[in-house]
């Protein structure tokens, strides 16, 4: 199928791809600015069995669920919906990668699939990030001659389970998390953690290094568990004052600042993966907001999305599940100009808790980005009640199915369907994230399916 033109970037985003380049040659000393230089020896990563996200990088809009995304809202949205591709490589800035030695030497990459094991590193990986790249090689190199996981070792045994990765644009820098099969208390892996510190420290482009300690369980496949501010570690720099349970200080927290409101995210905090197309989505969400707007965020994370609506609303009410994320928002209201810190809430709650006490019903604006599953029942209730005025719900989802599920809902009650759009968030995977807003009854919208 022929793919629908790629959107053009604005200016701010252009600028912060030539600036995450710059610094990233910077890093690697590189003269020609053409990003971090890849591994000695390294290939340029092919799409393979072990690597599935890769098989429509060539062309991501032929992936299946692109079409069927067009056939579901084409009869449905005002005009032609349009599905945006951005960069197509060096787009992920985050990975949680699995920890298996082979041949004699450590690899950190992707599960075969049905299998257990590493049978290739993500060094080359052309979808990560160049200075993500150059991370995972020295990280391997550094875990030589440390205990690495087996499959099938006794919960415990203290061995390197997976290491996370998270590449910050300016400067260009990378995050490093090491996760073991160890209790809290456990004296050999914080002395292993300590080794490889000592390794990494003086690395140019670390930005920073924790160790989290998450025995393994039959019962949980959690990769950062759910233990408390104990089970984790800053390595380097050298930890400032620390909030009370937090996981970091403000040194260990990864800072972007897309458009100026500055967001913060701890290692255990979610953060997506291809942040510059996700701010693209932010980005078309804020002509959706009115002015002076009284806006609540559901699903909010570190205020991703609610930190760039102050400017405009009235005032901006987040809430998420993550205990971690409370202390990322404190910082970025901390940056914030004091009239627009005042005007930005956050709340640790479950999206469902907020709206069975009436959460959603006094507002003008409401902002949902949930996981995959799509809207729990509670929220989907709440926006089919009607609200004390009519209200518009900016709905960004990354699961088609379910979304399509609390489209059909809100449709047949008395909202309308008045913009969406879809964005390639995974070149490669057969996955696409949508933006779409709709209007309660009263709002003055267009019809709920185009005639």
């Amino acid at each position: 199928a022929a793919q629908q033109p790629c959107s053009e970037p604005s200016p701010k985003m252009s600028s912060l791809r030539d600036r995450v380049a710059a610094l990233s040659a910077k890093l690697s000393g590189s003269k020609r600015g053409r990003g971090v230089a890849a591994p000695r020896g390294a290939k340029r990563a092919k799409a393979t069995a072990a690597d599935p996200s890769q098989r429509y990088a060539a062309q991501p809009l032929s992936a299946p669920v692109v079409a069927r995304w067009r056939s579901y809202f084409r009869p449905l949205a005002p005009g032609t919906p349009k599905v945006r591709v951005g960069e197509t490589t060096g787009w992920r800035g985050v990975a949680k990668l699995a920890a298996r030695s082979a041949k004699g030497r450590v690899l950190l990459g992707l599960f075969a699939p049905g299998s257990h094991d590493v049978v290739e590193s993500a060094r080359a990986s052309p979808a990560h990030a160049p200075s993500l790249n150059v991370a995972i090689a020295a990280v391997e190199t550094a875990l030589a001659g440390e205990r690495i996981y087996a499959t099938g070792d006794p919960e415990g045994n203290g061995a390197v389970t997976y290491v996370g990765f998270a590449a910050q644009t300016a400067p260009a820098a990378v995050c490093v998390s090491l996760v073991f099969n160890a209790r809290a208390d456990d004296a050999a892996a914080s002395a292993a953690a300590t080794r490889i510190a000592a390794r990494l420290s003086e690395k140019p482009w670390l930005h920073s290094l924790h160790a989290h300690l998450n025995p393994v369980s039959p019962h949980d496949n959690a990769i950062y568990g759910r233990g408390g501010a104990e089970t984790w570690r800053q390595l380097a720099p050298a930890a400032e004052t620390t909030p009370p349970g937090f996981a970091s200080a403000r040194s260990g927290c990864v800072r972007e600042t897309p458009f100026g409101a500055p967001l913060y995210f701890a290692p255990p905090c979610f953060r997506q993966a291809n942040l510059p197309q996700f701010f693209r989505i932010v980005d078309a969400l804020r002509a959706h907001v009115p002015n002076k707007s009284r806006v609540v965020e559901l699903y909010g994370g570190v205020a991703t999305i609610g930190a760039h609506l102050v400017a405009k609303a009235r005032y901006v009410r987040c809430s998420d599940e993550n205990p971690w994320n409370a202390a990322c928002v404190a910082l970025t209201r901390r940056d914030l100009p004091d009239a627009l810190a005042q005007k930005l809430t956050y709340e640790t709650a479950p999206a469902a808790a907020v709206a069975r006490r009436g959460g959603l019903d006094d507002c003008d604006v409401v902002i949902v980005d949930p996981p995959r599953k799509g809207l729990c029942d509670d929220v989907r209730a709440a926006l089919l009640r009607r609200g004390q005025t009519p209200r518009r719900l900016v709905y960004v989802s990354c699961g088609f199915d379910a979304l399509k599920r609390d489209i059909d809902e809100l449709l047949a009650a008395r909202w309308t369907l008045v913009h969406v759009e879809g964005h390639v968030l995974f070149p490669g995977a057969d996955h696409v994230e949508t933006l779409a807003v709709l209007d309660e009854e009263g709002r003055g919208g267009r019809g709920k399916r185009k005639k």
